[in-house]
């Protein structure tokens, strides 16, 4: 006996669209891995400290990743003067824009900032 025209195509759809839960599913547990969370550590580290004059470093990155990370005991250095230290900053944000090159922050949470701005006699600041 066949079966119906269209059950194949049906029963495919349903695989790929179980398939697509599984990847999902995984890559959530993924950025709750604290491995997961260094490499975005590092990651984010290299693209800044390319992209300044100083340095940033963060001692521990939490969140869930998917929508909120927290960094604690974030400082920029610049030469050998700390520029910047803040002990916790969460943000929130919608990864939906990353396909767009955008990537919207809904929120953001600065806990205990210290700036020390120094102006040399050149007049150049020692921010970035």
């Amino acid at each position: 006996m066949r079966s119906k025209p269209g059950r194949g195509l049906l029963r495919r759809a349903r695989t790929l669209f179980l398939a697509v839960l599984i990847l999902i599913g995984l890559a959530a547990l993924f950025t709750q891995t604290q491995w997961c969370r260094d490499l975005v550590r590092a990651v984010a580290l290299d693209a800044i400290n390319d992209a300044i004059r100083g340095s940033v470093r963060i001692g521990a990155v939490s969140g869930n990743l998917l929508t909120t990370i927290d960094l604690r005991d974030v400082l920029l250095v610049e030469a050998a003067d700390t520029v910047a230290a803040i002990s916790h900053v969460r943000l929130r944000y919608d990864l939906s824009g990353i396909f767009r090159g955008v990537l919207e922050i809904d929120s953001a949470l600065i806990d205990t900032p210290r700036l020390a701005l120094i102006q040399r006699e050149t007049g150049e600041w020692n921010l970035l």
